[in-house]
């Protein structure tokens, strides 16, 4: 079986698997690579594990320390992604399928916004792809696209802007009005989906996914849950931040078959990434990620700012534009959940109260 190893940039995926640590490491002393823990804690301490190294031993003693009934902060934040190469070679399937065109791409995509919580925030999206299979329909132009995300505490509303993209005359050519659209679903759908998912998903992952789920909006659970599937190679405490460089432990992170292709694209790659932490509530505040690997590279950035005040009562309200039509996506969605409840043996009627973001 092929392993993936656990990239770290991902926001709800950094933290994934146990929001409490069963095991608190004893505390070390404060320095470059060992740090006493942050305030907090309050947990029973258990004796130091002596196969860990003195980076790894602080940071986990930090980590299971910090104030587990801290909330996520509100802020702003910006994510960012790049990635090239060629399509046959990081998918051993498109070379199966006999496609002989060249599938160089580049692709690049970055987020601004502001965030209150998992269920209010607001977020411009905007992406590139460049693919040569295309330069001849598209004129040699790349693929622009934007999108305006807003979340109200109830509803998520997903804004597409095409205005920049190459084919809008061609989306408006087909008389759907899908370039006219904008999407909502429920905030109780994506809970519900969110409920279901680890009762469908393999036995062995279930737990990791349940609980990364969980800690979503904990910044103490995502900073326990990165000591307990990265190793620290280096751990430093300085001016009020947290600065490590860690690497992901592939056994975290199984695949179900040996043919994945994306198990056979990190199978061999060394997830390394650096990233700064609030020392006292372990919010991330920055994280550099870059990876090459056969075939193409990647690179992944996130840059948080944490607000002195919350956001006021109006701030993530949505308007919808003059022209605009919802299509409401949980049309599809409904049954989808309830078809995967039904395979999961969970009732067709969940309460809202089993889980929270």
């Amino acid at each position: 079986m092929k392993v993936i190893p656990r990239s770290a940039l991902t926001g709800a995926f950094c933290a994934l698997a146990g929001l409490a640590a069963c095991e608190i490491p004893a505390q070390p002393a404060d320095g470059p690579a060992q740090a006493a823990p942050g305030t907090g804690g309050g947990a029973a301490v258990a004796p130091q594990d002596p196969t860990l190294t003195p980076a790894q031993s602080a940071f986990n003693a930090w980590a299971n320390a910090l104030p587990g009934a801290e909330p996520m902060p509100p802020m702003n934040l910006s994510m960012s992604m790049a990635m090239s190469g060629d399509l046959a070679e990081l998918d051993p399937s498109v070379a199966a399928a006999g496609i002989e065109q060249d599938m160089n791409f580049a692709f690049s995509m970055s987020a601004d916004g502001e965030m209150a919580d998992w269920t209010r925030f607001r977020l411009r999206v905007d992406a590139q792809m460049e693919l040569a299979a295309l330069k001849e329909q598209s004129g040699g132009r790349p693929m622009l696209m934007g999108c305006n995300v807003v979340a109200d505490g109830e509803t998520v509303w997903f804004e597409p802007d095409w205005s920049k993209a190459w084919f809008t005359q061609e989306l408006r050519d087909q008389g759907v009005g899908i370039e006219n659209m904008v999407f909502s679903i429920q905030v109780d759908t994506v809970r519900q989906l969110f409920e279901v998912l680890p009762l469908v998903m393999p036995e062995e992952t279930r737990p990791l996914m349940e609980s990364a789920l969980h800690c979503t909006n904990s910044p103490a659970g995502m900073a326990q849950l990165t000591a307990r599937t990265s190793q620290a190679l280096s751990f430093e405490k300085r001016g009020g931040r947290v600065l490590a460089e860690l690497e992901s432990l592939p056994g975290l992170w199984m695949i179900g078959g040996e043919d994945d292709p994306i198990a056979q694209m990190f199978q061999d790659q060394p997830m390394r990434w650096k990233a700064e932490f609030d020392a006292a509530t372990g919010v991330i505040l920055d994280m550099q990620y870059e990876m090459g690997m056969p075939g193409g590279n990647m690179t992944m950035g996130y840059k948080s700012q944490v607000l002195s005040r919350p956001f006021g009562a109006e701030h993530f309200r949505y308007q919808l534009p003059a022209g605009r039509k919802v299509f409401p996506v949980d049309v599809f969605m409904n049954p989808i959940v309830m078809e995967l409840r039904r395979q999961a043996g969970a009732p067709a009627d969940p309460s809202n109260e089993d889980f929270e973001f």
